[in-house]
């Protein structure tokens, strides 16, 4: 298997964890790279530099916010 067949993978996961984490009540942002096929993964741009950011932002009635990485072993 590719690095491509990999992330087509991993973003099946990913989208597996958010539904799992809307059954329990969380509203989910999924955060995705701005430029394609650069393979650096979401950051957080800022006027101070660039941030590698979670691949999820789970927010709940209440106030919870959970930044959420998601990995496939």
């Amino acid at each position: 298997m590719n690095f491509v067949d990999n992330l087509q993978i991993g973003r099946v996961c990913e989208s597996i964890i958010a539904q799992w984490l809307m059954r329990r009540g969380f509203c989910v942002l999924p955060v995705y790279e701005i430029a394609e096929q650069q393979y650096k993964g979401p950051q957080l741009f800022s006027c101070d530099g660039d941030f590698v950011a979670p691949d999820m932002l789970a927010l709940k009635k209440g106030g919870q916010i959970l930044f959420v990485e998601a990995k496939y072993k």
